[in-house]
């Protein structure tokens, strides 16, 4: 999250790191620099984007390694119903780090496979919805305010594509199916299930979340000008990790747990 957010908080820094206040002047009522802000940075937004992109793709592609370790230790349905409770934990983490090792092949090209469908997706409602709200008779401001209601509504078809990515990476993982068959098998397995898989991610999304947002506010309130509130606003960035972590292990226990890992 630190790496995706370094290039906006360093064009944000230029804006407001000379006030005393810092980037807590963002959060004043009534959003006059926040909004100031978003005008000013809106011409650079695509570089922004794009900086922020290839930061987070070189971050998700190191992270495989540990996210199928994480993957391999998870209880699985045939583990579950020959031995209630257990879990590849008792392997050993020479194995879980070899298993990932092996599927790490896998697991990048069906990562790029769904960052490729993710991109058309959000690139088509970008355009879609730029070309519908530029022939509405709007004033700068009340577009600006469209822009950011309707624009955050294209990562809908994205975060499902997501959620589809998360079941193919469990069947790749644990279940040892190749890229093209473990996107069908995750397809297949949420027939009937639909409705309970999105809920059971939306919920763990939104804590993370909340979990992020209370650190980046807690962040704010603690400040960071002495070495006592930097230690603080650390312990509260890595409790946020922690939590990340933890809801992101019991997502990945669910789809293990809940669906057929099958084709059928």
């Amino acid at each position: 999250g630190a790496a995706l957010g370094l290039p906006l908080s360093v064009s944000v820094a230029g804006l407001v790191g000379a006030h005393p206040g810092g980037d807590a002047e963002l959060w004043r009522p009534g959003g006059v620099l926040l909004l100031e802000a978003i005008r000013l940075l809106e011409p650079s937004a695509a570089g922004l984007g794009w900086s922020a992109a290839v930061v987070g793709l070189v971050a998700a592609f190191a992270l495989l390694v540990p996210l199928a370790a994480l993957i391999a230790s998870m209880p699985s349905k045939k583990m579950s119903s020959v031995a209630p409770g257990s879990s590849a934990m008792a392997v050993g983490a020479t194995r879980l780090v070899r298993i990932a090792a092996e599927r790490f092949g896998s697991l990048a090209l069906l990562m790029g496979i769904v960052l490729l469908l993710q991109s058309v997706a959000l690139l088509l409602w970008v355009v879609l919805a730029g070309v519908a709200l530029a022939g509405l008779d709007l004033s700068p401001s009340t577009h600006l305010v469209a822009k950011l209601i309707v624009m955050p509504l294209g990562a809908v078809v994205p975060w499902l594509l997501g959620l589809v990515h998360d079941i193919a990476r469990v069947a790749v993982v644990q279940h040892r199916w190749g890229v093209l068959d473990a996107l069908a098998i995750a397809l297949a397995s949420l027939r009937g299930r639909l409705r309970r898989a999105v809920l059971a991610c939306a919920w763990r999304g939104l804590v993370v979340i909340a979990a992020l947002g209370s650190s980046a506010w807690l962040t704010l309130f603690i400040g960071c000008r002495s070495p006592s509130q930097l230690a603080g606003a650390v312990a509260v960035q890595l409790a946020a990790l922690l939590v990340a972590v933890v809801v992101r292990a019991s997502w990945f226990r669910w789809i293990s747990l809940r669906l057929p890992m099958a084709p059928t």
